[in-house]
Protein backbone atom coordinates (compact mmCIF):
# COMPACT_ATOMS: atom_id res chain seq x y z
CA UNK A 1 0.00 0.00 0.00
CA UNK A 2 3.19 2.23 0.91
CA UNK A 3 4.16 1.82 -2.54
CA UNK A 4 0.99 2.98 -3.54
CA UNK A 5 0.71 5.97 -2.21
CA UNK A 6 -1.51 4.92 0.81
CA UNK A 7 -0.55 6.43 3.89
CA UNK A 8 -0.87 4.08 6.68
CA UNK A 9 1.11 5.85 9.24
CA UNK A 10 -1.09 9.48 9.39
CA UNK A 11 -4.24 7.73 7.73
CA UNK A 12 -4.36 9.90 5.04
CA UNK A 13 -6.50 7.49 2.66
CA UNK A 14 -9.37 7.90 5.08
CA UNK A 15 -10.26 10.87 7.31
CA UNK A 16 -12.92 10.43 9.48
CA UNK A 17 -14.93 13.13 11.41
CA UNK A 18 -13.79 13.10 14.45
CA UNK A 19 -10.34 13.84 13.10
CA UNK A 20 -11.43 16.22 11.35
CA UNK A 21 -12.68 18.00 14.00
CA UNK A 22 -9.49 16.87 16.08
CA UNK A 23 -7.63 19.00 13.30
CA UNK A 24 -9.72 21.80 13.76
CA UNK A 25 -8.77 21.77 17.43
CA UNK A 26 -5.29 21.97 16.87
CA UNK A 27 -3.20 25.38 17.94
CA UNK A 28 -1.35 27.07 14.76
CA UNK A 29 2.12 25.61 16.06
CA UNK A 30 3.52 23.47 19.20
CA UNK A 31 3.86 25.58 22.41
CA UNK A 32 7.28 23.08 23.37
CA UNK A 33 9.42 20.78 21.75
CA UNK A 34 7.49 17.71 22.18
CA UNK A 35 3.99 19.79 21.81
CA UNK A 36 1.87 18.58 18.18
CA UNK A 37 0.21 21.61 16.68
CA UNK A 38 -0.85 21.90 13.14
CA UNK A 39 2.59 22.86 11.85
CA UNK A 40 3.64 19.75 13.15
CA UNK A 41 0.73 17.51 11.89
CA UNK A 42 1.76 19.06 8.36
CA UNK A 43 5.33 18.87 8.80
CA UNK A 44 5.16 15.36 9.45
CA UNK A 45 2.34 14.45 6.84
CA UNK A 46 4.60 16.23 4.13
CA UNK A 47 8.42 14.64 5.79
CA UNK A 48 9.95 18.44 6.29
CA UNK A 49 9.94 17.48 9.77
CA UNK A 50 13.31 15.90 9.04
CA UNK A 51 14.93 19.42 8.45
CA UNK A 52 13.79 21.14 11.71
CA UNK A 53 17.13 20.59 13.63
CA UNK A 54 19.28 21.15 10.49
CA UNK A 55 17.15 24.66 10.59
CA UNK A 56 17.74 25.55 13.96
CA UNK A 57 21.24 24.82 14.02
CA UNK A 58 22.03 27.12 10.79
CA UNK A 59 19.69 30.08 12.19
CA UNK A 60 21.71 29.85 15.40
CA UNK A 61 25.14 30.08 13.26
CA UNK A 62 23.80 32.65 10.96
CA UNK A 63 23.00 34.71 14.29
CA UNK A 64 26.41 34.06 15.77
CA UNK A 65 28.16 35.11 12.74
CA UNK A 66 25.47 38.32 12.94
CA UNK A 67 27.19 39.33 15.94
CA UNK A 68 30.55 38.82 15.02
CA UNK A 69 30.17 40.78 11.75
CA UNK A 70 28.75 43.85 13.86
CA UNK A 71 31.43 43.44 16.22
CA UNK A 72 34.14 43.40 13.39
CA UNK A 73 32.48 46.04 11.97
CA UNK A 74 32.20 48.22 15.21
CA UNK A 75 36.31 47.68 15.60
CA UNK A 76 36.71 48.50 11.45
CA UNK A 77 35.11 51.99 12.48
CA UNK A 78 36.76 52.31 15.57
CA UNK A 79 40.34 51.48 13.99
CA UNK A 80 38.80 54.18 11.05
CA UNK A 81 38.81 57.00 13.31
CA UNK A 82 41.87 56.25 14.85
CA UNK A 83 43.43 56.12 11.44
CA UNK A 84 41.82 59.89 10.32
CA UNK A 85 42.69 60.89 13.67
CA UNK A 86 46.36 60.00 13.48
CA UNK A 87 46.68 61.44 9.60
CA UNK A 88 48.27 64.71 10.97
CA UNK A 89 50.93 62.45 13.61
CA UNK A 90 51.65 60.48 9.91
CA UNK A 91 52.48 63.49 8.22
CA UNK A 92 54.75 65.10 10.91
CA UNK A 93 56.47 61.56 11.00
CA UNK A 94 57.15 61.35 7.11
CA UNK A 95 58.53 65.09 7.58
CA UNK A 96 60.52 64.00 10.11
CA UNK A 97 61.84 60.67 8.41
CA UNK A 98 62.44 62.21 5.67
CA UNK A 99 64.90 65.23 7.44
CA UNK A 100 66.36 61.97 9.21
CA UNK A 101 66.89 60.69 5.49
CA UNK A 102 68.46 63.49 4.79
CA UNK A 103 70.86 63.61 8.08
CA UNK A 104 72.00 60.15 7.05
CA UNK A 105 72.44 60.92 3.80
CA UNK A 106 74.71 63.29 5.00
CA UNK A 107 76.47 62.14 7.25
CA UNK A 108 77.14 59.15 4.86
CA UNK A 109 78.89 61.63 2.42
CA UNK A 110 81.17 63.02 5.66
CA UNK A 111 81.76 59.38 6.42
CA UNK A 112 83.15 58.85 2.73
CA UNK A 113 85.06 61.17 2.66
CA UNK A 114 86.94 60.45 6.23
CA UNK A 115 87.03 57.11 5.05
CA UNK A 116 88.70 57.76 1.60
CA UNK A 117 91.07 60.45 3.75
CA UNK A 118 91.71 57.37 6.16
CA UNK A 119 92.43 55.62 3.49
CA UNK A 120 94.88 57.40 1.96
CA UNK A 121 96.84 57.51 4.83
CA UNK A 122 96.91 54.17 5.81
CA UNK A 123 98.54 53.77 1.91
CA UNK A 124 101.13 56.40 2.69
CA UNK A 125 101.81 55.00 6.57
CA UNK A 126 102.20 51.54 4.86
CA UNK A 127 104.78 52.54 2.40
CA UNK A 128 107.09 54.00 4.74
CA UNK A 129 105.95 50.63 7.06
CA UNK A 130 107.70 48.42 3.86
CA UNK A 131 110.21 50.58 3.61
CA UNK A 132 111.29 50.22 7.50
CA UNK A 133 110.69 46.44 7.24
CA UNK A 134 113.32 46.03 4.97
CA UNK A 135 115.61 48.19 6.70
CA UNK A 136 114.65 46.38 10.04
CA UNK A 137 115.35 42.75 7.65
CA UNK A 138 119.08 43.85 6.98
CA UNK A 139 119.80 44.98 10.71
CA UNK A 140 118.29 41.31 11.75
CA UNK A 141 120.75 39.91 8.90
CA UNK A 142 123.58 42.07 10.71
CA UNK A 143 121.80 40.78 14.45
CA UNK A 144 122.17 37.51 13.61
CA UNK A 145 126.27 37.45 11.81
CA UNK A 146 126.95 39.44 15.47
CA UNK A 147 124.99 36.51 17.13
CA UNK A 148 126.94 33.56 15.57
CA UNK A 149 130.43 35.52 16.59
CA UNK A 150 128.86 36.00 20.33
CA UNK A 151 128.26 32.17 20.01
CA UNK A 152 131.87 31.51 18.60
CA UNK A 153 132.94 33.57 21.43
CA UNK A 154 130.74 31.82 24.46
CA UNK A 155 132.21 28.53 22.48
CA UNK A 156 135.94 29.16 23.09
CA UNK A 157 135.08 30.92 26.56
CA UNK A 158 133.05 27.90 27.90
CA UNK A 159 136.26 25.85 27.55
CA UNK A 160 138.15 27.93 29.30
CA UNK A 161 134.93 28.29 31.37
CA UNK A 162 135.44 24.59 32.28
CA UNK A 163 139.19 23.98 32.92
CA UNK A 164 138.23 26.97 35.41
CA UNK A 165 135.70 25.56 37.03
CA UNK A 166 137.60 22.42 37.41
CA UNK A 167 140.54 24.04 39.03
CA UNK A 168 138.00 26.09 41.15
CA UNK A 169 136.16 22.58 42.31
CA UNK A 170 139.53 21.26 43.03
CA UNK A 171 140.64 24.37 45.26
CA UNK A 172 137.00 24.51 46.92
CA UNK A 173 137.51 20.29 47.43
CA UNK A 174 141.14 21.29 49.04
CA UNK A 175 139.61 23.62 51.22
CA UNK A 176 136.87 21.40 52.52
CA UNK A 177 139.67 18.65 53.10
CA UNK A 178 141.79 21.68 55.26
CA UNK A 179 138.30 22.58 57.35
CA UNK A 180 137.71 19.37 57.97
CA UNK A 181 141.54 18.37 59.44
CA UNK A 182 141.03 21.83 61.58
CA UNK A 183 138.08 20.52 63.08
CA UNK A 184 139.28 17.16 63.70
CA UNK A 185 142.35 19.10 64.68
CA UNK A 186 140.08 21.26 67.38
CA UNK A 187 138.27 18.56 68.84
CA UNK A 188 141.58 16.43 69.53
CA UNK A 189 142.63 19.88 71.56
CA UNK A 190 139.47 19.53 73.01
CA UNK A 191 140.06 16.00 74.00
CA UNK A 192 143.47 16.19 75.27
CA UNK A 193 142.27 19.67 77.71
CA UNK A 194 139.70 17.39 78.55
CA UNK A 195 142.16 14.53 79.17
CA UNK A 196 144.69 17.10 80.88
CA UNK A 197 141.69 18.37 83.30
CA UNK A 198 140.85 14.66 84.30
CA UNK A 199 144.65 13.84 84.51
CA UNK A 200 144.42 16.75 87.35
CA UNK A 201 142.03 16.04 88.64
CA UNK A 202 143.42 11.93 89.17
CA UNK A 203 146.77 13.34 90.24
CA UNK A 204 144.89 15.16 93.15
CA UNK A 205 142.72 12.32 94.49
CA UNK A 206 146.18 10.54 94.37
CA UNK A 207 147.59 13.07 96.21
CA UNK A 208 144.80 13.01 98.39
CA UNK A 209 144.57 8.78 99.15
CA UNK A 210 148.36 9.16 99.52
CA UNK A 211 148.02 11.37 102.59
CA UNK A 212 145.29 9.18 103.61
CA UNK A 213 147.48 6.10 103.05
CA UNK A 214 150.69 7.90 104.88
CA UNK A 215 148.34 8.70 108.11
CA UNK A 216 147.00 5.42 108.03
CA UNK A 217 151.07 4.32 108.10
CA UNK A 218 151.42 6.41 111.00
CA UNK A 219 148.64 5.23 113.29
CA UNK A 220 150.09 1.76 112.43
CA UNK A 221 153.50 2.58 113.35
CA UNK A 222 152.32 4.04 116.56
CA UNK A 223 150.12 0.78 117.49
CA UNK A 224 153.47 -0.82 116.87
CA UNK A 225 155.76 1.23 118.98
CA UNK A 226 152.98 0.71 122.01
CA UNK A 227 152.82 -3.11 121.45
CA UNK A 228 156.05 -3.43 123.01
CA UNK A 229 155.63 -1.39 125.88
CA UNK A 230 152.10 -2.77 126.78
CA UNK A 231 153.97 -6.07 126.82
CA UNK A 232 157.19 -5.03 129.23
CA UNK A 233 154.68 -4.06 131.24
CA UNK A 234 153.12 -7.25 131.10
CA UNK A 235 155.99 -8.74 132.22
CA UNK A 236 157.05 -6.14 134.71
CA UNK A 237 153.41 -7.18 136.55
CA UNK A 238 153.19 -10.53 135.97
CA UNK A 239 154.64 -11.07 139.34
CA UNK A 240 151.18 -8.86 140.41
CA UNK A 241 148.15 -10.23 142.17
CA UNK A 242 145.52 -12.46 140.46
CA UNK A 243 143.34 -9.56 139.70
CA UNK A 244 145.69 -7.54 138.59
CA UNK A 245 146.62 -10.16 135.85
CA UNK A 246 143.35 -10.83 135.36
CA UNK A 247 142.98 -6.79 134.77
CA UNK A 248 146.49 -7.10 132.79
CA UNK A 249 145.09 -10.21 130.78
CA UNK A 250 141.74 -7.96 130.26
CA UNK A 251 143.81 -4.70 129.20
CA UNK A 252 146.25 -7.13 127.19
CA UNK A 253 143.27 -8.11 125.39
CA UNK A 254 141.88 -4.88 124.91
CA UNK A 255 144.91 -3.89 123.24
CA UNK A 256 145.31 -6.81 121.04
CA UNK A 257 141.80 -5.89 119.50
CA UNK A 258 142.83 -2.24 118.89
CA UNK A 259 146.09 -3.48 117.07
CA UNK A 260 143.93 -5.83 114.82
CA UNK A 261 141.14 -3.19 114.46
CA UNK A 262 144.38 -0.55 112.85
CA UNK A 263 146.21 -3.34 111.10
CA UNK A 264 142.08 -3.89 109.62
CA UNK A 265 142.14 -0.68 108.34
CA UNK A 266 145.35 -0.42 106.52
CA UNK A 267 144.14 -3.44 104.97
CA UNK A 268 141.14 -1.42 103.40
CA UNK A 269 143.03 1.81 102.71
CA UNK A 270 145.33 -0.62 101.05
CA UNK A 271 142.50 -2.33 99.00
CA UNK A 272 140.81 1.25 98.08
CA UNK A 273 144.03 2.69 97.12
CA UNK A 274 144.99 -0.25 94.58
CA UNK A 275 141.83 0.33 91.58
CA UNK A 276 143.40 4.01 91.85
CA UNK A 277 146.28 3.40 90.95
CA UNK A 278 145.02 0.69 88.23
CA UNK A 279 143.07 4.01 87.26
CA UNK A 280 145.87 5.99 86.80
CA UNK A 281 148.07 3.56 84.62
CA UNK A 282 145.15 3.47 82.28
CA UNK A 283 144.79 6.94 82.11
CA UNK A 284 148.10 7.45 81.72
CA UNK A 285 148.46 5.07 78.57
CA UNK A 286 145.12 6.67 77.28
CA UNK A 287 147.10 9.95 77.64
CA UNK A 288 150.21 8.81 75.52
CA UNK A 289 147.58 7.53 72.93
CA UNK A 290 146.62 11.19 72.80
CA UNK A 291 149.70 12.52 72.14
CA UNK A 292 150.72 10.26 69.47
CA UNK A 293 147.76 11.05 67.39
CA UNK A 294 148.46 15.29 67.80
CA UNK A 295 151.28 14.35 66.69
CA UNK A 296 149.80 12.31 63.41
CA UNK A 297 147.44 15.19 63.06
CA UNK A 298 150.05 18.05 63.42
CA UNK A 299 152.11 15.87 60.29
CA UNK A 300 149.14 15.50 58.42
CA UNK A 301 147.99 19.51 58.82
CA UNK A 302 151.86 20.62 57.54
CA UNK A 303 151.31 18.32 54.74
CA UNK A 304 147.65 19.84 53.77
CA UNK A 305 148.88 23.58 54.75
CA UNK A 306 151.65 22.27 51.98
CA UNK A 307 149.21 21.53 49.62
CA UNK A 308 146.69 24.66 50.03
CA UNK A 309 149.78 26.71 49.18
CA UNK A 310 150.51 25.02 45.99
CA UNK A 311 146.82 25.21 45.26
CA UNK A 312 146.75 28.69 45.88
CA UNK A 313 149.74 29.22 43.85
CA UNK A 314 147.82 27.59 40.82
CA UNK A 315 144.91 29.46 41.45
CA UNK A 316 146.74 32.89 41.28
CA UNK A 317 148.19 31.69 37.38
CA UNK A 318 144.36 30.67 36.58
CA UNK A 319 142.89 34.04 37.70
CA UNK A 320 145.88 35.84 35.47
CA UNK A 321 144.47 33.70 32.87
CA UNK A 322 140.72 34.23 33.66
CA UNK A 323 141.66 38.29 33.64
CA UNK A 324 143.02 37.19 29.88
CA UNK A 325 139.66 36.09 29.31
CA UNK A 326 137.60 38.86 30.75
CA UNK A 327 139.46 41.41 29.04
CA UNK A 328 138.63 39.19 25.44
CA UNK A 329 135.01 39.24 26.97
CA UNK A 330 134.77 42.66 27.81
CA UNK A 331 135.74 43.14 24.16
CA UNK A 332 133.14 40.92 22.37
CA UNK A 333 130.48 42.49 25.37
CA UNK A 334 131.40 45.94 24.11
CA UNK A 335 130.65 44.63 20.06
CA UNK A 336 127.36 42.83 21.18
CA UNK A 337 126.16 45.73 23.02
CA UNK A 338 127.24 47.94 19.92
CA UNK A 339 125.18 45.21 18.11
CA UNK A 340 122.07 45.44 19.99
CA UNK A 341 122.23 49.27 20.24
CA UNK A 342 121.48 48.92 15.77
CA UNK A 343 118.58 45.96 16.96
CA UNK A 344 117.20 48.77 19.66
CA UNK A 345 116.71 51.57 17.74
CA UNK A 346 115.51 49.11 14.57
CA UNK A 347 113.11 47.74 17.02
CA UNK A 348 112.08 51.27 18.16
CA UNK A 349 112.06 52.39 14.97
CA UNK A 350 109.40 49.23 14.14
CA UNK A 351 107.60 50.20 17.36
CA UNK A 352 106.93 53.74 16.47
CA UNK A 353 105.29 52.38 12.67
CA UNK A 354 103.44 50.03 14.67
CA UNK A 355 102.23 52.53 16.93
CA UNK A 356 101.13 54.51 13.75
CA UNK A 357 99.48 51.87 12.10
CA UNK A 358 97.45 51.28 15.74
CA UNK A 359 96.81 54.91 15.90
CA UNK A 360 95.47 54.67 12.24
CA UNK A 361 93.67 51.70 12.60
CA UNK A 362 92.04 53.19 15.86
CA UNK A 363 91.00 56.44 13.80
CA UNK A 364 89.68 53.94 11.59
CA UNK A 365 87.65 52.12 14.17
CA UNK A 366 86.66 55.57 15.61
CA UNK A 367 84.88 56.87 12.53
CA UNK A 368 82.86 53.56 11.97
CA UNK A 369 81.92 53.74 15.48
CA UNK A 370 81.03 57.22 15.39
CA UNK A 371 78.93 55.72 12.19
CA UNK A 372 77.63 52.79 13.88
CA UNK A 373 76.31 55.12 16.56
CA UNK A 374 74.71 57.64 14.00
CA UNK A 375 73.06 54.51 12.64
CA UNK A 376 71.69 53.59 15.72
CA UNK A 377 70.49 56.77 17.10
CA UNK A 378 68.66 57.20 13.61
CA UNK A 379 67.17 54.01 14.38
CA UNK A 380 66.30 54.17 17.64
CA UNK A 381 64.71 57.70 17.18
CA UNK A 382 62.91 56.36 14.51
CA UNK A 383 61.82 53.12 16.71
CA UNK A 384 60.66 55.04 19.70
CA UNK A 385 57.06 56.54 19.72
CA UNK A 386 56.19 60.59 19.57
CA UNK A 387 54.31 59.40 22.61
CA UNK A 388 57.08 58.11 24.29
CA UNK A 389 59.14 61.16 23.53
CA UNK A 390 55.85 63.81 24.80
CA UNK A 391 56.07 61.89 28.34
CA UNK A 392 59.72 62.14 28.41
CA UNK A 393 59.94 65.20 28.00
CA UNK A 394 57.07 66.51 29.94
CA UNK A 395 58.56 64.89 33.09
CA UNK A 396 61.83 66.98 32.71
CA UNK A 397 61.83 69.51 35.66
CA UNK A 398 59.52 72.31 35.45
CA UNK A 399 57.09 70.60 33.02
CA UNK A 400 53.76 69.65 33.26
CA UNK A 401 54.58 65.60 34.62
CA UNK A 402 57.30 66.76 37.07
CA UNK A 403 55.84 65.54 40.05
CA UNK A 404 53.69 62.84 38.53
CA UNK A 405 56.39 59.90 39.32
CA UNK A 406 57.43 58.93 36.03
CA UNK A 407 60.89 56.83 36.85
CA UNK A 408 61.78 56.99 32.77
CA UNK A 409 61.20 54.35 30.01
CA UNK A 410 61.69 50.66 31.68
CA UNK A 411 65.09 50.06 29.16
CA UNK A 412 66.72 53.22 29.80
CA UNK A 413 66.42 52.17 33.78
CA UNK A 414 68.55 49.15 33.21
CA UNK A 415 72.14 47.64 32.04
CA UNK A 416 73.18 44.64 31.26
CA UNK A 417 76.59 43.51 29.49
CA UNK A 418 76.69 43.85 26.26
CA UNK A 419 77.11 39.99 25.21
CA UNK A 420 73.24 39.48 26.28
CA UNK A 421 72.13 42.95 24.63
CA UNK A 422 70.45 41.62 21.44
CA UNK A 423 69.09 38.14 23.91
CA UNK A 424 67.19 41.20 26.59
CA UNK A 425 66.17 43.32 23.54
CA UNK A 426 64.35 40.54 21.70
CA UNK A 427 62.80 38.63 25.02
CA UNK A 428 61.34 41.50 26.86
CA UNK A 429 58.82 43.14 24.88
CA UNK A 430 58.13 46.35 26.98
CA UNK A 431 61.31 48.04 26.51
CA UNK A 432 59.11 51.06 25.71
CA UNK A 433 57.03 50.95 28.72
CA UNK A 434 57.19 53.75 30.76
CA UNK A 435 57.83 53.10 34.59
CA UNK A 436 55.41 55.17 37.13
CA UNK A 437 55.31 55.21 40.56
CA UNK A 438 51.62 55.29 40.75
CA UNK A 439 48.60 54.04 39.25
CA UNK A 440 47.01 57.91 39.79
CA UNK A 441 50.60 59.11 38.16
CA UNK A 442 49.99 56.27 34.82
CA UNK A 443 46.33 57.88 34.76
CA UNK A 444 47.81 61.47 34.26
CA UNK A 445 49.78 61.06 32.23
CA UNK A 446 47.16 58.67 29.86
CA UNK A 447 44.93 62.15 30.15
CA UNK A 448 48.22 64.32 28.69
CA UNK A 449 48.58 61.78 25.89
CA UNK A 450 44.60 62.59 24.98
CA UNK A 451 45.00 66.44 26.12
CA UNK A 452 48.03 66.62 23.25
CA UNK A 453 47.04 64.10 21.09
CA UNK A 454 50.17 62.25 21.33
CA UNK A 455 48.81 58.44 20.26
CA UNK A 456 49.04 55.83 22.39
CA UNK A 457 51.81 54.56 25.12
CA UNK A 458 51.88 51.79 27.98
CA UNK A 459 53.05 52.03 31.48
CA UNK A 460 53.95 50.18 34.43
CA UNK A 461 52.53 51.32 37.45
CA UNK A 462 54.62 50.08 40.45
CA UNK A 463 52.42 49.91 43.43
CA UNK A 464 50.49 47.32 41.35
CA UNK A 465 53.06 45.25 40.56
CA UNK A 466 53.06 41.91 42.63
CA UNK A 467 55.54 42.01 46.02
CA UNK A 468 57.93 39.29 46.24
CA UNK A 469 57.83 37.26 42.67
CA UNK A 470 61.20 38.05 41.70
CA UNK A 471 62.74 37.07 44.99
CA UNK A 472 61.44 33.34 44.96
CA UNK A 473 64.30 30.93 44.18
CA UNK A 474 63.85 29.23 40.68
CA UNK A 475 64.87 26.04 40.16
CA UNK A 476 66.40 26.01 36.26
CA UNK A 477 67.18 23.34 33.80
CA UNK A 478 70.93 21.89 33.95
CA UNK A 479 71.38 25.54 36.21
CA UNK A 480 70.86 27.60 33.02
CA UNK A 481 71.06 31.79 33.81
CA UNK A 482 67.64 34.04 34.03
CA UNK A 483 68.04 36.94 31.92
CA UNK A 484 66.47 38.38 35.02
CA UNK A 485 69.62 37.77 37.31
CA UNK A 486 71.70 39.50 34.13
CA UNK A 487 70.37 42.66 34.39
CA UNK A 488 71.99 45.14 36.83
CA UNK A 489 68.30 47.54 37.46
CA UNK A 490 69.92 51.48 38.24
CA UNK A 491 66.92 51.54 41.05
CA UNK A 492 65.86 48.38 43.52
CA UNK A 493 62.77 49.82 42.84
CA UNK A 494 62.01 49.06 39.55
CA UNK A 495 63.30 45.48 40.09
CA UNK A 496 59.33 44.33 39.64
CA UNK A 497 58.92 45.99 36.32
CA UNK A 498 61.71 44.34 35.27
CA UNK A 499 60.54 40.59 36.18
CA UNK A 500 57.02 41.66 34.60
CA UNK A 501 58.99 42.20 31.41
CA UNK A 502 61.25 38.93 31.03
CA UNK A 503 59.98 36.81 33.91
CA UNK A 504 61.81 33.70 33.89
CA UNK A 505 63.34 33.60 30.36
CA UNK A 506 66.18 31.54 30.06
CA UNK A 507 69.62 32.41 28.28
CA UNK A 508 71.46 29.77 26.22
CA UNK A 509 74.71 29.70 24.22
CA UNK A 510 72.60 28.05 21.10
CA UNK A 511 69.90 26.86 19.80
CA UNK A 512 70.12 23.14 20.81
CA UNK A 513 70.53 23.98 24.35
CA UNK A 514 67.75 26.64 23.89
CA UNK A 515 65.90 23.63 22.57
CA UNK A 516 66.49 21.03 25.43
CA UNK A 517 65.70 23.16 27.97
CA UNK A 518 62.68 24.41 26.49
CA UNK A 519 61.13 20.76 26.03
CA UNK A 520 62.93 18.38 27.63
CA UNK A 521 62.33 19.55 31.81
CA UNK A 522 58.93 18.39 32.51
CA UNK A 523 57.57 21.91 32.02
CA UNK A 524 57.57 24.51 29.14
CA UNK A 525 60.72 27.24 30.13
CA UNK A 526 60.67 30.08 28.02
CA UNK A 527 64.21 30.60 26.15
CA UNK A 528 66.23 32.90 24.71
CA UNK A 529 69.47 32.36 22.66
CA UNK A 530 72.05 35.03 22.83
CA UNK A 531 72.21 35.25 18.94
CA UNK A 532 68.29 36.51 19.39
CA UNK A 533 66.14 33.14 18.54
CA UNK A 534 63.56 33.35 21.60
CA UNK A 535 61.28 30.04 22.04
CA UNK A 536 58.06 31.12 23.60
CA UNK A 537 56.14 29.19 26.82
CA UNK A 538 53.32 28.01 23.95
CA UNK A 539 56.30 25.81 22.22
CA UNK A 540 56.57 28.84 19.27
CA UNK A 541 60.13 29.59 18.26
CA UNK A 542 60.97 32.71 16.76
CA UNK A 543 64.52 33.77 14.55
CA UNK A 544 65.68 34.04 11.21
CA UNK A 545 68.16 34.78 9.27
CA UNK A 546 68.23 38.86 8.81
CA UNK A 547 70.29 41.02 11.24
CA UNK A 548 68.83 40.99 14.54
CA UNK A 549 67.60 44.01 16.35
Amino acid sequence: LNSKGIDLDNNRFLILQGEVEMISMMPPKGKSENDEGLLEYLEDIIGSNQYVHQTNEASAQVEALTETRQEKLNRVKAVEKEKESLEGAKLEAEALLNKEREIRRKKNILYQIHALQSSRDLSDQEEKRDSLTEELEQERVKLQQANDRVQEIESGLSAQTAEYEKAHAELVKTKEEFASFERRDIQLREEIKHQKANKKKLQAKTLKEGKKEEESVSKGQEAEDIIPQVENEVEGLTGAKAEEDAKLDQIFEESKGETDNLRQELQAKTQELAPVAQERTIFQASLDTAMTEVKLLEDSTSRAKEQLISAEKEFASLDSMQQEKRDCLTKFEDELIESKNRVTEAQNEEKKLVETEKLLARRNAELMAKAEESKAAAHNGMNRSKAVNGILKAARVGKELENVGILGRLGDLASISEQYDVAVSTACGMLDHIVVQTTAGAQRCLHFLRKHNLGRANFIPLDKMKKGAHDRIVETPEGAPRLFDLITPSNFAITPALYLGVGNTLVAPDLETATRWAYDFGKRWRVVTIDGNLIELSGTMQGGGKTVR
